[in-house]
């Protein structure tokens, strides 16, 4: 709504007060409407077995332990995950998936504004579906490299932002991760997720 002040001789002192009051209303207005995203992160990540497993060698035998943090950017509205579907992770290699995890926890559903929640995700086990060729060549190329196996992690959910309705929460972030050997871990480097 627009107020229209007819500006008289003896108000033109209030004149900076009603612009200040304006522009303070507007900004209000802005903050408590436009919905920023939450940001997703990777912590922290630590691989401690990532090997060909089954009858015929062809399942991916795992153990995965990931920090995801996931901070609301907005300042005046609370982001509660998992309103409508729970937040799910999965985990890729050589572009197949190999594992999924709810890491939706019932006690931490709800960020207020500002602050940042860290979830832990393990995922270890034994896939169900066999790699494809491509994905044991990968597998075994990496191996023998050394540098560390390529992950790709997922996050799919949904995120209300209260009075808002809610939205789709995905998440991709790209992981290189070494094994981890029993002498010491290298240090993880903080991964950026494409939201």
């Amino acid at each position: 709504m627009c107020r229209i002040t007819a500006i008289h001789s003896n108000n033109a002192a209030l004149l900076p007060i009603h612009i200040k009051n304006v522009a303070h209303e507007l900004l209000t207005r802005t903050l408590l409407t436009a919905v920023r995203p939450v940001h997703v992160a990777v912590e922290d990540a630590s691989l401690a077995r990532l090997a060909l497993a089954g009858p015929n060698g062809t399942r991916l035998s795992y153990d995965v332990s990931l920090a995801v943090s996931v901070h609301n950017r907005n300042w005046a509205m609370r982001a509660v995950l998992g309103a409508d579907a729970p937040l799910d992770a999965e985990l890729f290699f050589a572009g197949e998936h190999f594992a999924r995890v709810r890491i939706q926890g019932s006690s931490r559903r709800c960020i207020c504004p500002g602050n940042t929640e860290v979830y832990n995700v393990v995922a270890a086990g034994e896939g169900t579906a066999p790699l494809r060729s491509a994905g044991v060549a990968t597998l075994v190329k990496e191996s023998v490299a050394g540098g560390g196996f390529r992950l790709e992690l997922k996050l799919a959910g949904e995120v209300r932002y209260p009075p808002h309705r809610t939205r789709r929460l995905e998440a991709t972030c790209p992981l290189k991760l070494p094994l981890a050997s029993p002498a010491g871990q290298a240090r993880f480097k903080k991964v950026e997720c494409v939201v």
